[in-house]
């Protein structure tokens, strides 16, 4: 269930800076959905008001999913 819920929360967070990025610029937008790791952290950088929120909830769902595989595996 973690897992579902961390992918869940990665998904949401990705979409969500993809849409802030491209209200930012049609660059930016294309950036971060091309090269989502690097373009994101840049965005974050140089964009801190409008991507730490939905980073923040992809961090959470790697925590969550990565808990999720922790439990599953013992």
């Amino acid at each position: 269930m973690l897992i579902v819920l961390g992918s869940l929360a990665i998904l949401i967070g990705a979409i969500w800076l993809v849409v802030a990025a491209f209200q930012e610029s049609v660059l930016w937008g294309l950036a971060v959905l091309i090269f989502h790791g690097i373009a994101s952290f840049i965005f974050l950088i140089l964009h801190p008001e409008q991507a730490w929120r939905p980073i923040a909830l992809e961090i959470v769902g790697v925590v969550l999913v990565m808990m999720g595989a922790a439990m599953t595996h013992h």
